[in-house]
Protein backbone atom coordinates (compact mmCIF):
# COMPACT_ATOMS: atom_id res chain seq x y z
CA UNK A 1 0.00 0.00 0.00
CA UNK A 2 1.13 3.72 -0.85
CA UNK A 3 2.03 5.83 1.76
CA UNK A 4 1.45 9.48 2.20
CA UNK A 5 2.69 11.58 5.21
CA UNK A 6 0.94 14.45 5.85
CA UNK A 7 3.00 17.76 7.75
CA UNK A 8 0.56 20.16 8.81
CA UNK A 9 1.58 23.16 11.39
CA UNK A 10 -2.06 23.67 12.31
CA UNK A 11 -4.95 22.08 14.41
CA UNK A 12 -6.94 20.14 11.86
CA UNK A 13 -10.59 19.54 14.15
CA UNK A 14 -14.09 19.13 13.56
CA UNK A 15 -14.63 22.91 12.18
CA UNK A 16 -11.12 23.65 10.97
CA UNK A 17 -9.26 23.55 7.46
CA UNK A 18 -12.31 21.27 5.36
CA UNK A 19 -10.03 21.29 2.47
CA UNK A 20 -7.67 18.96 4.12
CA UNK A 21 -10.31 17.05 5.76
CA UNK A 22 -11.16 16.47 2.16
CA UNK A 23 -7.50 15.72 0.52
CA UNK A 24 -7.41 13.10 3.38
CA UNK A 25 -10.86 11.37 3.06
CA UNK A 26 -9.88 11.35 -0.86
CA UNK A 27 -6.59 9.91 -0.24
CA UNK A 28 -8.34 6.87 1.76
CA UNK A 29 -10.86 6.05 -0.47
CA UNK A 30 -7.46 5.91 -2.81
CA UNK A 31 -6.54 3.09 -1.40
CA UNK A 32 -3.44 5.26 0.53
CA UNK A 33 -2.11 4.55 4.02
CA UNK A 34 -1.87 7.87 5.85
CA UNK A 35 0.26 9.51 8.59
CA UNK A 36 -0.86 12.81 10.24
CA UNK A 37 2.11 14.84 11.63
CA UNK A 38 0.30 18.10 12.97
CA UNK A 39 -2.31 19.89 15.68
CA UNK A 40 -5.37 17.97 16.33
CA UNK A 41 -8.27 18.10 18.72
CA UNK A 42 -9.48 14.90 20.55
CA UNK A 43 -12.69 14.83 18.92
CA UNK A 44 -14.63 12.68 16.83
CA UNK A 45 -12.92 13.60 13.49
CA UNK A 46 -9.78 12.34 14.74
CA UNK A 47 -11.92 9.33 15.97
CA UNK A 48 -13.03 8.94 12.66
CA UNK A 49 -10.03 8.87 10.53
CA UNK A 50 -8.01 6.95 13.00
CA UNK A 51 -11.27 4.49 12.27
CA UNK A 52 -10.03 4.32 8.68
CA UNK A 53 -5.98 3.42 9.86
CA UNK A 54 -4.77 6.84 10.10
CA UNK A 55 -1.66 7.50 12.80
CA UNK A 56 -1.49 10.80 14.41
CA UNK A 57 1.19 12.29 16.02
CA UNK A 58 1.12 15.62 17.72
CA UNK A 59 3.05 18.72 17.25
CA UNK A 60 1.92 21.18 19.57
CA UNK A 61 0.07 24.12 18.36
CA UNK A 62 1.80 27.51 17.35
CA UNK A 63 1.77 30.58 20.53
CA UNK A 64 -0.51 33.33 19.66
CA UNK A 65 1.64 36.57 20.71
CA UNK A 66 4.33 37.74 18.33
CA UNK A 67 7.54 36.89 20.50
CA UNK A 68 10.58 34.78 20.58
CA UNK A 69 8.34 32.16 21.77
CA UNK A 70 7.45 31.70 17.54
CA UNK A 71 11.19 31.40 16.86
CA UNK A 72 10.99 28.36 19.52
CA UNK A 73 8.30 26.97 18.56
CA UNK A 74 9.35 26.68 14.39
CA UNK A 75 12.77 25.23 15.44
CA UNK A 76 11.43 22.92 17.91
CA UNK A 77 8.52 21.58 15.72
CA UNK A 78 10.60 20.99 12.58
CA UNK A 79 12.98 18.66 14.74
CA UNK A 80 9.73 17.22 15.65
CA UNK A 81 8.96 16.41 12.09
CA UNK A 82 12.31 15.17 11.66
CA UNK A 83 12.04 12.85 14.21
CA UNK A 84 8.28 12.14 13.19
CA UNK A 85 9.51 10.59 9.97
CA UNK A 86 12.32 8.50 11.11
CA UNK A 87 10.42 6.91 13.01
CA UNK A 88 8.03 6.01 10.42
CA UNK A 89 10.87 5.01 8.53
CA UNK A 90 10.20 6.82 5.12
CA UNK A 91 11.26 5.28 1.77
CA UNK A 92 11.97 6.38 -1.54
CA UNK A 93 8.31 5.36 -2.49
CA UNK A 94 6.56 7.42 0.36
CA UNK A 95 5.20 10.88 -0.41
CA UNK A 96 5.54 13.68 1.93
CA UNK A 97 2.57 15.95 2.05
CA UNK A 98 3.49 19.34 3.52
CA UNK A 99 0.58 22.45 3.82
CA UNK A 100 0.84 25.56 4.68
CA UNK A 101 -1.70 26.82 8.10
CA UNK A 102 -1.80 30.09 6.44
CA UNK A 103 0.63 32.81 4.08
CA UNK A 104 3.47 32.31 6.44
CA UNK A 105 3.76 28.44 3.83
CA UNK A 106 8.01 30.37 3.14
CA UNK A 107 8.71 28.51 6.98
CA UNK A 108 7.46 24.60 5.27
CA UNK A 109 9.50 26.05 2.00
CA UNK A 110 12.68 27.10 3.74
CA UNK A 111 12.82 24.38 6.89
CA UNK A 112 11.89 21.55 4.68
CA UNK A 113 12.83 22.02 1.29
CA UNK A 114 16.08 19.69 1.21
CA UNK A 115 14.01 17.15 2.25
CA UNK A 116 13.56 17.33 -1.82
CA UNK A 117 16.46 16.31 -2.06
CA UNK A 118 16.12 13.03 -1.06
CA UNK A 119 12.20 12.18 -0.88
CA UNK A 120 9.05 12.63 -2.77
CA UNK A 121 7.93 15.77 -1.38
CA UNK A 122 4.45 17.67 -2.05
CA UNK A 123 3.86 21.06 -0.76
CA UNK A 124 0.21 22.40 -0.61
CA UNK A 125 0.79 26.54 -1.07
CA UNK A 126 -3.29 27.83 -0.88
CA UNK A 127 -2.38 31.42 -0.91
CA UNK A 128 -0.32 33.46 -2.49
CA UNK A 129 3.37 33.59 -1.21
CA UNK A 130 4.41 37.20 1.19
CA UNK A 131 7.73 38.38 -0.43
CA UNK A 132 8.70 40.17 2.99
CA UNK A 133 9.91 37.36 4.78
CA UNK A 134 11.18 37.68 8.55
CA UNK A 135 14.59 38.57 9.58
CA UNK A 136 14.94 35.41 11.82
CA UNK A 137 13.92 33.38 8.57
CA UNK A 138 16.55 34.97 6.31
CA UNK A 139 19.35 34.36 8.79
CA UNK A 140 18.35 30.93 9.42
CA UNK A 141 17.42 29.87 5.88
CA UNK A 142 18.81 32.31 3.67
CA UNK A 143 20.93 30.35 1.63
CA UNK A 144 17.48 28.37 0.81
CA UNK A 145 16.48 28.88 -2.97
CA UNK A 146 12.66 28.38 -2.90
CA UNK A 147 12.21 28.45 -6.50
CA UNK A 148 14.94 25.28 -6.29
CA UNK A 149 12.69 23.67 -3.93
CA UNK A 150 9.51 24.11 -6.11
CA UNK A 151 11.12 22.56 -8.91
CA UNK A 152 12.83 20.05 -7.34
CA UNK A 153 9.59 18.81 -5.44
CA UNK A 154 7.93 15.74 -6.79
CA UNK A 155 4.63 17.93 -7.09
CA UNK A 156 2.65 21.19 -5.81
CA UNK A 157 -0.88 21.90 -5.44
CA UNK A 158 -2.75 24.70 -5.49
CA UNK A 159 -6.56 25.54 -5.25
CA UNK A 160 -7.33 27.57 -7.86
CA UNK A 161 -5.96 28.05 -11.71
CA UNK A 162 -5.18 31.65 -11.20
CA UNK A 163 -3.08 31.00 -8.19
CA UNK A 164 -1.35 28.66 -9.68
CA UNK A 165 -0.01 30.91 -12.71
CA UNK A 166 0.90 33.28 -10.11
CA UNK A 167 3.35 30.60 -8.29
CA UNK A 168 4.54 29.60 -11.47
CA UNK A 169 5.62 32.81 -12.66
CA UNK A 170 6.79 34.38 -9.65
CA UNK A 171 9.10 31.57 -9.07
CA UNK A 172 10.24 30.29 -12.57
CA UNK A 173 8.52 27.19 -11.86
CA UNK A 174 8.70 24.69 -15.10
CA UNK A 175 5.45 22.98 -14.79
CA UNK A 176 2.45 24.75 -13.88
CA UNK A 177 1.11 23.71 -10.20
CA UNK A 178 -1.46 21.00 -9.86
CA UNK A 179 -4.91 22.70 -9.27
CA UNK A 180 -7.01 20.65 -6.60
CA UNK A 181 -10.33 22.97 -6.24
CA UNK A 182 -11.66 23.09 -2.05
CA UNK A 183 -14.40 20.83 -2.57
CA UNK A 184 -15.63 19.13 0.03
CA UNK A 185 -15.41 15.49 0.34
CA UNK A 186 -17.67 14.40 2.72
CA UNK A 187 -20.23 11.31 3.41
CA UNK A 188 -23.52 13.34 2.68
CA UNK A 189 -25.38 9.71 3.90
CA UNK A 190 -24.32 11.50 7.55
CA UNK A 191 -27.26 14.14 7.31
CA UNK A 192 -30.12 11.57 6.94
CA UNK A 193 -29.21 10.85 11.22
CA UNK A 194 -29.07 13.69 12.83
CA UNK A 195 -28.54 14.04 16.59
CA UNK A 196 -31.72 14.70 18.44
CA UNK A 197 -30.40 17.82 19.77
CA UNK A 198 -29.70 19.28 16.10
CA UNK A 199 -33.18 18.18 14.70
CA UNK A 200 -34.77 20.43 17.57
CA UNK A 201 -32.79 23.07 16.68
CA UNK A 202 -33.23 22.43 13.05
CA UNK A 203 -37.53 22.59 13.51
CA UNK A 204 -36.99 25.60 15.40
CA UNK A 205 -35.43 27.53 12.49
CA UNK A 206 -37.62 25.82 10.11
CA UNK A 207 -40.65 27.32 12.36
CA UNK A 208 -38.99 30.99 12.19
CA UNK A 209 -38.46 30.99 8.16
CA UNK A 210 -42.19 29.62 7.89
CA UNK A 211 -42.91 29.76 3.90
CA UNK A 212 -40.70 32.30 3.09
CA UNK A 213 -37.81 31.75 1.08
CA UNK A 214 -34.14 32.02 2.57
CA UNK A 215 -31.28 33.54 1.63
CA UNK A 216 -28.07 32.34 2.87
CA UNK A 217 -24.64 33.48 4.55
CA UNK A 218 -22.65 31.15 6.06
CA UNK A 219 -19.49 30.94 7.20
CA UNK A 220 -16.26 33.32 8.67
CA UNK A 221 -18.10 36.97 9.73
CA UNK A 222 -15.75 39.86 9.33
CA UNK A 223 -16.74 43.43 9.20
CA UNK A 224 -14.85 43.30 5.54
CA UNK A 225 -17.70 40.70 4.45
CA UNK A 226 -19.61 43.15 4.07
CA UNK A 227 -23.58 42.08 4.85
CA UNK A 228 -24.93 45.46 5.65
CA UNK A 229 -26.44 46.04 1.84
CA UNK A 230 -27.77 42.33 2.12
CA UNK A 231 -29.54 43.03 4.97
CA UNK A 232 -31.28 46.15 3.42
CA UNK A 233 -32.71 44.77 0.75
CA UNK A 234 -33.84 41.61 2.60
CA UNK A 235 -36.06 44.26 4.60
CA UNK A 236 -37.52 45.70 1.47
CA UNK A 237 -38.06 42.51 -0.06
CA UNK A 238 -41.23 40.42 0.89
CA UNK A 239 -41.52 36.36 1.38
CA UNK A 240 -37.88 36.37 2.12
CA UNK A 241 -35.30 35.70 5.00
CA UNK A 242 -32.08 36.25 5.29
CA UNK A 243 -30.35 33.46 7.75
CA UNK A 244 -26.55 33.83 8.82
CA UNK A 245 -24.62 31.02 10.54
CA UNK A 246 -21.35 31.96 11.64
CA UNK A 247 -19.00 31.82 14.89
CA UNK A 248 -19.79 34.24 18.00
CA UNK A 249 -17.41 36.77 17.75
CA UNK A 250 -16.84 40.49 19.01
CA UNK A 251 -17.55 41.58 15.43
CA UNK A 252 -20.76 39.48 15.07
CA UNK A 253 -22.56 40.47 17.98
CA UNK A 254 -22.05 43.65 17.03
CA UNK A 255 -23.74 42.94 13.12
CA UNK A 256 -26.37 41.05 15.40
CA UNK A 257 -27.52 44.04 17.66
CA UNK A 258 -28.28 46.10 14.71
CA UNK A 259 -29.64 44.41 11.85
CA UNK A 260 -31.61 41.12 14.18
CA UNK A 261 -34.84 40.53 13.20
CA UNK A 262 -37.81 38.47 12.31
CA UNK A 263 -36.07 38.67 8.66
CA UNK A 264 -32.84 38.81 9.74
CA UNK A 265 -31.79 35.36 11.55
CA UNK A 266 -28.58 34.77 13.28
CA UNK A 267 -27.62 30.68 13.59
CA UNK A 268 -24.99 30.10 16.04
CA UNK A 269 -21.94 27.57 14.92
CA UNK A 270 -22.99 24.37 14.00
CA UNK A 271 -20.24 21.50 13.43
CA UNK A 272 -19.35 20.20 9.70
CA UNK A 273 -20.97 18.07 7.60
CA UNK A 274 -24.32 18.86 9.84
CA UNK A 275 -24.09 22.65 9.08
CA UNK A 276 -25.10 21.44 5.37
CA UNK A 277 -28.49 20.41 6.79
CA UNK A 278 -28.96 24.69 6.89
CA UNK A 279 -27.07 24.70 3.31
CA UNK A 280 -29.85 22.94 2.02
CA UNK A 281 -32.77 24.81 3.09
CA UNK A 282 -31.31 28.16 1.57
CA UNK A 283 -32.83 29.19 -1.88
CA UNK A 284 -29.96 31.72 -2.72
CA UNK A 285 -26.92 31.55 -1.17
CA UNK A 286 -24.23 34.83 -0.72
CA UNK A 287 -20.54 34.74 -1.02
CA UNK A 288 -18.88 37.80 -0.54
CA UNK A 289 -14.81 38.79 -0.19
CA UNK A 290 -13.42 42.60 0.11
CA UNK A 291 -9.96 42.96 -0.36
CA UNK A 292 -7.99 44.85 1.63
CA UNK A 293 -5.94 47.33 0.74
CA UNK A 294 -2.80 48.26 0.39
CA UNK A 295 -1.46 44.08 0.17
CA UNK A 296 -0.99 43.39 -3.30
CA UNK A 297 -0.53 39.46 -1.92
CA UNK A 298 -3.67 39.67 0.29
CA UNK A 299 -5.58 41.40 -2.57
CA UNK A 300 -4.62 38.75 -5.26
CA UNK A 301 -6.00 36.00 -2.90
CA UNK A 302 -8.85 37.52 -2.37
CA UNK A 303 -9.46 38.18 -6.80
CA UNK A 304 -9.02 35.18 -7.03
CA UNK A 305 -10.82 32.81 -4.08
CA UNK A 306 -11.40 29.31 -4.19
CA UNK A 307 -14.55 29.34 -1.65
CA UNK A 308 -15.44 25.61 -1.20
CA UNK A 309 -19.04 27.61 -0.19
CA UNK A 310 -19.16 27.16 -3.99
CA UNK A 311 -19.58 23.93 -4.14
CA UNK A 312 -21.38 23.33 -0.64
CA UNK A 313 -24.20 25.74 -2.28
CA UNK A 314 -23.64 23.52 -5.51
CA UNK A 315 -24.14 20.06 -4.20
CA UNK A 316 -28.18 21.35 -3.55
CA UNK A 317 -28.63 23.26 -6.79
CA UNK A 318 -28.51 26.45 -4.99
CA UNK A 319 -27.47 29.62 -7.21
CA UNK A 320 -25.85 32.40 -5.32
CA UNK A 321 -24.93 35.98 -5.42
CA UNK A 322 -21.29 37.28 -5.19
CA UNK A 323 -19.44 40.49 -5.88
CA UNK A 324 -17.81 41.00 -8.96
CA UNK A 325 -14.26 39.30 -8.41
CA UNK A 326 -12.39 37.63 -11.58
CA UNK A 327 -12.80 33.73 -9.71
CA UNK A 328 -16.68 33.77 -8.94
CA UNK A 329 -17.40 35.59 -12.43
CA UNK A 330 -15.97 33.54 -14.04
CA UNK A 331 -17.36 29.98 -12.57
CA UNK A 332 -20.75 32.03 -12.45
CA UNK A 333 -20.20 32.96 -16.11
CA UNK A 334 -19.50 29.63 -17.76
CA UNK A 335 -22.20 28.03 -15.97
CA UNK A 336 -24.90 29.92 -15.30
CA UNK A 337 -24.61 29.32 -11.20
CA UNK A 338 -25.30 32.36 -9.67
CA UNK A 339 -24.72 36.83 -10.63
CA UNK A 340 -22.27 38.67 -9.25
CA UNK A 341 -23.28 42.37 -8.01
CA UNK A 342 -20.55 45.63 -7.93
CA UNK A 343 -19.23 46.92 -4.94
CA UNK A 344 -19.60 49.59 -3.18
CA UNK A 345 -23.30 47.08 -2.65
CA UNK A 346 -25.98 48.78 -3.59
CA UNK A 347 -29.89 47.19 -1.98
CA UNK A 348 -31.29 48.23 -4.94
CA UNK A 349 -28.54 45.87 -7.01
CA UNK A 350 -29.01 43.12 -4.58
CA UNK A 351 -32.83 43.43 -4.94
CA UNK A 352 -32.31 42.73 -8.47
CA UNK A 353 -30.33 40.09 -8.48
CA UNK A 354 -32.29 38.12 -6.37
CA UNK A 355 -35.67 38.84 -8.63
CA UNK A 356 -33.70 37.98 -11.53
CA UNK A 357 -32.71 34.70 -10.22
CA UNK A 358 -35.69 33.67 -8.78
CA UNK A 359 -37.56 34.66 -12.24
CA UNK A 360 -35.29 31.71 -13.77
CA UNK A 361 -34.62 29.92 -10.79
CA UNK A 362 -34.29 26.31 -12.60
CA UNK A 363 -31.69 27.40 -15.26
CA UNK A 364 -29.44 29.01 -12.14
CA UNK A 365 -30.29 25.55 -10.43
CA UNK A 366 -29.00 23.35 -13.03
CA UNK A 367 -26.01 25.57 -13.36
CA UNK A 368 -25.12 25.72 -9.85
CA UNK A 369 -25.27 21.86 -9.86
CA UNK A 370 -23.64 21.64 -13.38
CA UNK A 371 -20.54 23.19 -11.71
CA UNK A 372 -20.15 21.12 -8.82
CA UNK A 373 -20.31 18.19 -10.41
CA UNK A 374 -18.16 19.33 -12.93
CA UNK A 375 -14.76 18.64 -10.35
CA UNK A 376 -14.05 15.28 -9.72
CA UNK A 377 -11.70 15.23 -6.75
CA UNK A 378 -10.59 11.73 -6.86
CA UNK A 379 -9.34 11.93 -10.51
CA UNK A 380 -7.87 15.48 -9.87
CA UNK A 381 -6.28 13.67 -6.50
CA UNK A 382 -4.93 10.77 -8.10
CA UNK A 383 -3.24 12.97 -10.90
CA UNK A 384 -1.62 15.08 -8.35
CA UNK A 385 -0.33 12.22 -6.32
CA UNK A 386 0.67 9.41 -8.35
CA UNK A 387 1.79 11.54 -11.58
Amino acid sequence: MKRVIIVFRGNISLDMYPPLQSIMRVLIDLGYELFYIGGYSADGLRISFEAKGVKFYRLPLEPLRRSLSKLIYFWKTKRQVIDYLRQIDVNGSDVIFILERKPSSYLNLWQFGYLTNEYNVIFRISENIYSKVPLWVKILYGKTNISDVLNKSKGIICCEYNRAHILKGVFGLARLPHVLPNKPYVDYNVLRKLPNSLKDKIDRIRHQIGSRKVILYQGIFLKERRLDEFCEAINELTDYVLLILAKESPELNEFKSKYKSDKIIFIPFINSPFHLCITRMARIGILTYMPKVGNIFQVANVLYCAPNKTFEYGKFSIPMIANDLPALRTVFDKYNAGICVNTPYDKDEIKKAIRTIDSNYEVYAQGAKSYYDSVDMLNLTKDAFEK
